[in-house]
């Protein structure tokens, strides 16, 4: 045992002079901008409005999920919290020449290189080629528009090759896109999400063999600080082991997939760092039942409705006009009836769909795209509900708030929160537990609230941001399309599988659900083939006709 641990640490010592002999990989320092100026004064009275109406409001309004607020109802909290979720890694670039410095944010969930012109002066530049190319750019949260240009490009420090010619969009109007901490984008993305062909990783691929590059974030409170490694595949990796210490067997690998068609290009091109894997939550809540009959009781309602929008189409078909046998508005009876079955049956479908999904995220397969770009875990609107109520049970009706797709939750229900886990194709997973998730965006007097690193958005795709690549030395190897993840807690995974077991739940929320729609089923089709209206009598004797005289 001890020969063996020997050996080992032999290995990393030669390992770690081989590195620092070669100085191949260039270490370029990334700060992190926290920004702490959100208001929570409104939103956490809403949370308390929220717990104290448990047992003021009503017996049915209560079982409502946590709504979306409105963005004009909390335009200005909004966009605070806008701010704060985007914890930005910017770095130091050189633009032009002479160079002028500007700070980027190095973002691999982007291909296009940006500035704003009150950072960057192009007349200043002797080697500034403006072109007549105007592009606008859409981001989550915003927008920039301007024009496309060439110059040079260095980052710092000087030890990387410059770029001589770089395509440089210029900003000249940003939108709902602030520029106190940063003065534009560096895209470390492909060419399929890209406007020019050009970009900078294919530029900057010409002066290495086999270009990667590995980001390596942590929280400002870390020792290190914040970096991103450029240099080769062989280099970089090692690096990995280094700053990492686990064993090659622990390294989570993941293809990157080509989805994009470029016009002048013959094969599929990739444009995000975009991998396939499995996506679930570790077990499932212990009040699973009674979290799924919140959902459950809406059913009674919509039975309700059916029964009584029925019942008046048939008290109305039962009024005949006199003396004619015909009922009254024979069609728009029909119509009634016809009506109410398709909208409940349309609602009851989708109503028992959302039911089974609540609480219930099974493993799953999703396209998750790794971005450097994004401060949280955003995921497909469709995915939300039912991961964020797996995850958070009742807390989520009860201590949260969705504001603009993202979820704000009181921070001391963090120790009842179920971890979030990817599972690569390769083999190994990625567990993130909630106190590695939570982000304090400040505090009243008796609550603090903290970004969950959950929110939604409309794309089809999850996006793993830096609540996701902090758990990680995150590889990019440019022309392999791969991305290897150096986890630097892989304990983690078996330590959280015996704290977080899959509990047993649901079972009777299911017969109820089922005997729910069973009831509502036969009432309607009892009531359609009940009683007939009933017709006039026949008269015992003919009408008595006038002779014609």
């Amino acid at each position: 045992m001890a020969t063996a641990a020997c050996w080992a640490l032999l290995g990393w010592l030669l390992l770690e002079s081989v590195v620092a002999s070669t100085g191949a990989t260039t270490k370029v320092p990334l700060q992190r901008q926290d920004l702490t100026n959100f208001n929570t004064t409104d939103l956490a009275q809403r949370i308390r409005t929220r717990r104290k109406n448990r047992a003021a409001a009503s017996f049915l309004s209560r079982w409502w999920p946590a709504p979306v607020v409105d963005a004009q109802e909390e335009e200005e909290a909004v966009e605070r919290l806008r701010n704060h979720k985007n914890l930005l890694y910017v770095g130091k670039v050189d633009i032009g020449e002479p160079a002028q410095e500007v700070t980027l944010v190095f973002d691999t969930g982007s291909s296009d290189l940006w500035v704003s012109d009150k950072a960057f002066t192009e007349q200043q530049s002797y080697t500034w080629q403006p072109t007549d190319y105007n592009v606008a750019i859409m981001y989550g949260s915003g927008s920039v528009a301007g024009y496309y240009g060439t110059d040079k490009v260095c980052l710092q420090p000087s030890s990387l090759p410059c770029i001589p010619r770089q395509p440089i969009m210029l900003a000249t109007v940003t939108l709902q896109i602030q520029l106190d901490y940063m003065d534009g984008i560096l895209g470390l993305g492909f060419v399929g999400i890209s406007h020019v062909h050009r970009t900078f990783l294919r530029n900057l691929n010409e002066s290495f063999q086999d270009l990667t590059f590995a980001f390596q974030l942590r929280p400002d409170h870390s020792e290190g600080g914040s970096f991103v490694y450029f240099g080769e595949f062989d280099e970089v990796m090692a690096q990995g082991f280094l700053e990492t210490g686990i064993a090659k067997e622990q390294v989570l690998h993941a293809q990157v997939l080509d989805l994009f068609k470029i016009p002048d290009m013959q094969h599929l091109q990739a444009g995000w760092w975009l991998a396939e894997l499995r996506a679930k939550v570790m077990g499932q809540p212990k009040n699973l039942t009674s979290l799924r009959f919140r959902f459950l009781l809406h059913s009674w309602l919509l039975v309700a409705f059916l029964l009584t929008c029925a019942y008046l189409s048939q008290r109305y078909c039962k009024i005949y006009y006199k003396g004619t046998g015909r009922p009254c508005c024979d069609c728009c009876c029909s119509t009634l009836w016809c009506l109410c079955y398709l909208l409940g049956a349309i609602y009851l479908i989708n109503f028992f769909v959302v039911v089974f999904s609540v609480g219930d995220w099974m493993e799953r397969p999703v396209l998750a795209a790794f971005d450097t770009g994004t401060s949280l875990i955003s995921m497909p609107t469709a995915d939300f509900l039912s991961v964020a109520s797996t995850m958070f049970g009742e807390k989520y009706f009860t201590d949260c708030e969705v504001v603009r797709g993202n979820l704000v939750c009181d921070c001391s229900i963090a120790p009842k929160v179920r971890p979030l886990v990817f599972e690569f194709p390769a083999g190994g997973s990625i567990v993130l537990r909630p106190s590695e998730m939570f982000v304090k965006v400040g505090q009243t007097h008796d609550m603090e609230l903290c970004l969950t690193g959950l929110a939604a958005n409309p794309q089809p795709i999850w996006i793993l941001g830096d609540v996701f690549l902090r758990q990680v030395f995150a590889v990019h190897a440019f022309k392999r399309r791969e991305v290897a993840l150096f986890p630097y807690h892989p304990e983690k995974v078996a330590e959280t599988l015996e704290t977080w077991g899959a509990d047993e739940g649901g079972a009777a929320t299911t017969v109820a659900a089922v005997a729910t729609l069973v009831a509502a089923v036969s009432a309607l089709w009892a009531l359609r083939r009940g009683k007939e209206p009933e017709k006039m009598a026949e008269p015992l004797l003919p009408p008595i006709r006038p002779e014609v005289s």
